[in-house]
């Protein structure tokens, strides 16, 4: 009797920790989902955008909208674009099988024929040349859009994550490699050395103008775009003289680009895309939403963190050490975070580097030993710092010409070691460009 009368009462107590173990669990849910509440509505009182749908802004003419201009001339700038791939592709495809054929035949193959020549070659100019000249109205389309004041999308909800590849994204890239890479290529094997700066003042407005695209895709690939724009910049530079006045107009462009503010504004609008995402999964989840609301609260606390680090690092401070991120959610993002804010960093360390070396060539002896003291050259204390260590840049002259460059996230100075990427930053071009500019 004393066991069978025991039973019922555990079966209680099973029944009552069970209970208090589902009331707790709600009321926990309901805390973290009224804390996201609390948290969407202070940032939406501070004027901060908490849907991708927030962006809108008032509409600016077609002729003073980048965006507009740029629609205008996707389908020539496709049309270059696809013969330029279908040639860089064919003549790959034809290296590769001639490797083929060499191994076959017992040829022993040094390791740097394995390698992909990232140099343009004279077939793919030809390609190049022949389609500008088909498509006369390209070039001029995209000085056109780059000299636009504004750039106006009218919807932005075609950014999240999942609606695939942006086409504006697609755009901006093939701007960016026509005229930073192939059509500059060409101008510097005609000896065109000032059309090839022109070329790349152009491209970093263009690149300007994309970083007004929202979410962290948007900032990585605009970041992309004034890269290529800055390399060729830089190899414009170190092939020969250019004119004083094109020298000027890049830099005063130079001056107008904000690398710190872009990533805000891709932070700011990342955390829009991604309450509109955790939105869609609690609609889409029913009541099981509350599992996916409770993760807001983690998510926006390491947004809020990372617009402190990014205005810190702005100001020349050291951030610190992040936080490690709580909730599943949070981090899943947390990486993707990381990997942003060394990229801001890297692409600000590209853009000072422009900035040292147009710097170094306007002195009256271009080939002087740089001075220990970056801002004797007329630079801002905080144009000349690498943005990960807070000290000077590395300068040095080699091969005749100027090795710049940050130390990276590792900190160490690996002299200027770009091929693996702990380093990164200006080199001088390649022996072959020059050769091919002197025939």
């Amino acid at each position: 009797m004393r066991r069978s009368s025991c039973f019922p009462i555990a079966a209680m107590v099973l029944v009552g920790l069970l209970l208090i173990v589902v009331i707790g669990t709600v009321a926990w849910m309901r805390y973290m989902g009224s804390k996201a509440d609390r948290q969407i509505a202070a940032l939406r009182a501070a004027g901060q955008p908490v849907s991708l749908a927030d962006l809108k802004e008032e509409p600016v003419p077609d002729e003073e909208n980048a965006a507009y201009v740029l629609e205008q001339a996707r389908d020539e700038l496709d049309g270059v674009m696809k013969a330029i791939y279908a040639t860089e592709e064919a003549e790959s495809k034809a290296a590769e099988e001639a490797l083929f054929a060499r191994e076959e035949a017992g040829e022993e193959i040094p390791e740097e024929e394995y390698e992909d020549d990232e140099e343009v070659s004279e077939g793919v100019m030809k390609t190049v040349r022949a389609m500008l000249a088909a498509h006369p109205d390209v070039l001029p389309q995209l000085a056109k859009a780059a000299n636009c004041p504004k750039y106006w999308v009218e919807d932005y909800t075609d950014c999240v994550a999942t609606a695939g590849m942006n086409p504006r994204w697609e755009m901006s890239r093939g701007a960016a490699r026509l005229l930073g890479i192939y059509s500059n290529a060409c101008l510097l094997a005609d000896g065109k050395r000032d059309e090839a700066l022109e070329n790349c003042v152009t491209a970093l407005k263009l690149s300007r103008h994309f970083s007004h695209e929202p979410t962290m895709i948007g900032y990585l690939i605009a970041i992309a775009c004034r890269g290529i724009a800055i390399e060729s910049a830089n190899r414009t530079l170190q092939s020969g003289p250019v004119s004083g006045d094109v020298r000027k107009a890049l830099e005063e462009e130079l001056g107008k680009h904000d690398t710190f503010k872009m990533y805000r504004h891709a932070l700011v609008t990342e955390r829009a895309a991604v309450l509109d995402s955790t939105d869609d999964l609690c609609e889409q989840y029913g009541w099981g939403g509350f599992l996916v609301r409770r993760e807001i609260p983690a998510i926006l606390d390491m947004f809020e963190e990372s617009l402190d680090r990014v205005d810190r690092i702005a100001e020349g401070k050291d951030p610190g050490e992040e936080s490690e991120p709580s909730g599943m959610f949070a981090s899943l993002l947390g990486p993707c975070m990381g990997a942003g804010e060394d990229a801001a960093r890297r692409d600000e360390a590209l853009l000072r580097s422009l900035r040292i070396l147009l710097a170094l060539l306007d002195r009256p002896d271009p080939n002087a030993p740089a001075p220990d003291d970056l801002t004797k050259l007329g630079l801002p204390r905080e144009a000349t710092l690498d943005p990960f260590t807070g000290k000077p840049l590395v300068v040095k002259k080699v091969d005749g010409g100027w090795l710049i460059y940050t130390v990276g996230p590792d900190l160490q100075d690996d002299g200027g070691s770009f091929d693996d990427g702990k380093d990164f930053g200006l080199a001088p071009p390649p022996k072959a460009l020059k050769n091919r500019q002197t025939r």
